[in-house]
């Protein structure tokens, strides 16, 4: 199995196409972006300096002389630039994570939509806020949830917790981790060994089962079999753990291998393969396709199965907004629409922006 290579960060929501979506791409060093008719629109000018997409309409960006913030869909800076902070995240709830530029040390910070810091130098790089609360580190050490006014609502009290997605909240103890709810009760105990954050109204949760050992650089280490399985809001394992591997559910499905195998096939929210498993690898179901991969070469699939866009490059990422970022073998990337037409293609491999 390989790993698929990500080319540009995209966000993983489902809308419509519209004329105000951007998508980035790198020429020279630099970040510009494109519309959905691959025409570009905002010239490659910018320093990558966030997760380079779109949100509601802004994208944080650096631009050297002027600093950072976020610009429109025109490419005009509507928060900043400043000097002062960088590397913003998406807004949530009105509010953003930025990283605090210190000479004795970057730190996290947070902003409003003015540009404004609400609080530095305190929390956790890169949460945010759901459904009215963050997750905070406390200073025993522990991790709760603060409000808007930064104080602790639910105290900290776990070795770790995620931030809330669809009113669940990971929570880590003594290496088992569970799901709270916004009041801070316990709705699912820790009783596995990994969990992650609800989607499509379930939770995807794992058991590992030690199988033996393996020699590493570090001596004799425990050699795990995991099995996967999902959850729904109260805790019910609606599908039994049994499989080898999956993916989050979205649209309605997931990807996923069932034990003793190795190759990944789409399964409904019973748990049944509504498509046997042929893919090397898979991703998830985003306006429609997901991203599949046999013999080291990627496309696109449908709920069925059937190859919409076939396996015909290096790397892809989901499609977002009616377009996906893919590769070329010899470097060349580009987007395709859900057709798999070519709407834009660079002839020059990505370069990091500077």
């Amino acid at each position: 199995m390989f790993t698929v290579l990500v080319l540009l960060i995209l966000p993983l929501t489902v809308a419509a196409q519209s004329a105000d979506d951007r998508y980035p791409f790198v020429r020279d060093g630099k970040m510009g972006f494109i519309d959905y008719q691959g025409r570009e629109v905002i010239p490659p000018r910018f320093s990558n300096a966030g997760e380079g997409r779109f949100d509601h309409g802004i994208a944080a960006v650096f631009e050297g002389g002027k600093g950072s913030g976020y610009i429109d869909t025109s490419g005009k800076f509507v928060i900043g630039p400043t000097e002062v902070w960088g590397w913003g995240r998406p807004f949530y709830e009105d509010i953003a994570g930025v990283l605090i530029w210190d000479v004795h040390g970057n730190k996290p910070g947070w902003i409003d939509r003015t540009g404004k810091i609400v609080l530095s130098g305190k929390g956790n790089e890169g949460t945010h806020f759901a459904d009215g609360l963050m997750s905070m580190p406390g200073p025993n050490g522990k991790w709760g949830f603060v409000n808007k006014d930064f104080k602790f609502v639910i105290e900290p009290q776990f070795n770790w917790v995620t931030d809330f997605s669809e009113g669940r909240a990971e929570f880590t103890v003594n290496h088992k981790s569970g799901f709270i709810d916004t009041s801070g009760k316990i709705v699912v105990p820790a009783k596995y060994d990994m969990v992650w954050p609800f989607r499509d109204g379930v939770a995807s949760v794992r058991r590992d089962i030690q199988v033996g050992t393996h020699m590493t650089e570090e001596g004799e280490e425990p050699k795990y079999r995991f099995q996967y399985g999902y959850i729904d809001h109260d805790g019910n394992e609606i599908i039994a753990l049994q499989f080898e591997e999956a993916t989050y559910f979205s649209e309605g499905y997931a990807m996923a291998i069932p034990s003793n195998f190795a190759l990944y096939g789409i399964i409904d929210k019973q748990g049944h393969f509504v498509h046997d498993p042929e893919f090397e690898d898979a991703g998830e179901f985003h306006d429609g396709l997901a991203m599949a991969c046999v013999k080291r070469k990627c496309g696109f699939v449908d709920p069925s199965g059937a190859w919409i866009i076939p396996p015909q490059f290096e790397s892809v990422r989901e499609f977002w907004h009616g377009l996906a970022s893919v590769s070329w073998k010899g470097g060349d990337y580009g987007y395709i629409n859900k057709t798999g037409k070519t709407v834009w293609r660079s002839s020059a491999p990505p370069q990091p922006a500077r």
